[in-house]
């Protein structure tokens, strides 16, 4: 999966803001060329809000997976081996949660 950030509101009801999966443009590099879309820099998953977060890093750079990228890509099973979680179920909100933290906070204006 390719993360990208939507830079203009888009037909396919993706909002500016929002981190999508790139894979599932066909006209990706017109997207990207007419700055509707941009590619994601993920950062290291070690740099992630909270102490728990700098563990899994830990345990998971031992697999390769370094960024939230490579945990974005990385197979859930293989995930929940590493970090000794029973089901796949924490994997996927885990990386929900990492998708949400790549989002710009949501700016409030005043009146």
């Amino acid at each position: 999966m390719a993360l990208y950030r939507v830079l203009k509101n888009l037909s396919t009801g993706d909002k500016k803001g929002e981190i999508v999966d790139g894979d599932l443009f066909k006209s990706l590099d017109i997207l990207v060329a007419r700055k509707a879309l941009t590619p994601v820099s993920t950062p290291p998953l070690s740099e992630l809000p909270g102490q728990a977060w700098v563990k899994r890093a830990e345990k998971l750079a031992t697999i390769g997976v370094i960024t939230v990228q490579d945990f974005i890509d990385a197979d859930d099973k293989i995930l929940a081996k590493q970090l000794k979680y029973k089901s796949t179920a924490v994997i996927k909100k885990l990386k929900t949660a990492a998708l949400e933290w790549l989002k710009p906070p949501e700016v409030k204006r005043g009146k």
